[in-house]
């Protein structure tokens, strides 16, 4: 994404801001009715746009685990 004008970030940088995420999602069937699903993200910006501890960084890695019950 380039925000050049900064509309969607809310800040005013020189240049404008470009962000980019990538996504890995790995998903399995363990019954009928119940489902697993891992998934890992990695986002960054050429600004320091993510908060971590406090401080601002200029990129986050995040993972998840879930599972779905269904009835």
């Amino acid at each position: 994404m380039d925000d050049k004008e900064n509309l969607a970030m809310g800040e005013t940088f020189d240049g404008g801001q470009n962000l980019s995420s990538y996504t890995v999602t790995i998903e399995r069937k363990l019954s009928p009715s119940l489902l697993f699903r891992a998934e890992g993200r990695f986002d960054s910006s050429n600004r320091d746009a993510f908060l971590k501890d406090n401080e601002a960084k200029k990129n986050q890695t995040i993972g998840i685990l879930g599972i779905t019950a269904s009835f």
